[in-house]
């Protein structure tokens, strides 16, 4: 079955978090507007529910990214690329040649690094496959990728993660500046894609892009706990261009919301309703 063809995608998303005493204000710019909410230690949930007119166009196979720069390393079997991971160094891009790659482990990340890259070797996201044991398999692929320490401008690109048992990618408190771009998240048992914030619970993961990426459950969720982006407590994050599908769960469950951003104590959501031509 071919990929459905999305007429009207889906508008960017900046979140922004910035406390000034008790009062703590998110704020989120698109081109639909701007709204602002304010919450002096009280929880508040915000549902934006984007127009059609405004959104940007879906593009099933996104610009290229640039020629890497750096060390390059390539790697064709997991062996290889559970390896270089291992031994990463800043400015270094890993491409993993097209095919699928059975984990077995995560892909551990761990700072401190510098302006990394882990991409796959085509524009095609589904050319490179990273595949866990299987979304309710609760053995040695609780995840896909794995992100934390201080690692600083990591772009992961042009490649899918799917079937682990909880994120297949995972970013714990410490890197700044993520980038995502052009992947496609399938299958995880929980979030597809979740940040966590410090132990703090306010401060979190910074200053990063989602474009051009696709996220879904096939045909549907594990249970209830389902999103296809979780930001707990980061600012100044871009979500855009982006298709989301099926976030659904078992029959007689509802599912999350399709993003979910917490920032402190203040939770948004947002749901953007596209038009979808199968």
């Amino acid at each position: 079955m071919r990929s459905p063809k999305l007429v009207a995608g889906s508008p960017d998303l900046v979140v922004s978090r910035f406390r000034s005493g008790p009062d703590v204000r998110t704020q989120t710019n698109s081109s639909l507007g701007c709204q602002v909410l304010r919450a002096a230690c009280l929880a508040v949930v915000a549902v934006i529910v984007g127009s059609p007119t405004a959104f940007a166009s879906w593009l099933d196979t996104p610009p290229a990214l640039a020629a890497p720069t750096g060390r390059v390393v390539n790697v064709s079997t997991e062996a290889q690329l559970q390896s270089a991971v291992s031994a990463l160094t800043s400015d270094t891009t890993i491409v993993i040649a097209a095919g699928t790659y059975k984990l077995s482990s995560p892909v551990y990340v761990r700072g401190p690094l510098s302006n990394v890259t882990i991409r796959g070797a085509s524009n095609y996201r589904d050319d490179t496959i990273l595949m866990g044991q299987g979304r309710d398999v609760d053995g040695a692929t609780p995840y896909g990728i794995w992100v934390g320490g201080d690692v600083r401008n990591l772009t992961i690109a042009n490649l899918t993660v799917r079937d682990v048992f909880y994120h297949p990618i995972i970013m714990n408190f410490g890197p700044t500046a993520p980038r995502v771009y052009n992947v496609h998240l399938i299958n995880g048992g929980q979030q597809l894609l979740k940040t966590n914030p410090g132990p703090d619970n306010v401060t979190g993961i910074n200053n990063g892009v989602i474009e051009y990426s696709v996220f879904e459950y096939s045909p549907y969720s594990r249970d209830w706990y389902a999103n296809a982006i979780q930001v707990l407590a980061g600012a100044n994050w871009i979500i855009r261009n982006n298709l989301i599908r099926n976030i659904r769960a078992p029959a007689g469950v509802l599912a999350g919301v399709a993003v979910r951003v917490k920032v402190g104590i203040l939770f948004l959501k947002l749901t953007v309703k596209k038009k979808i031509v199968e």
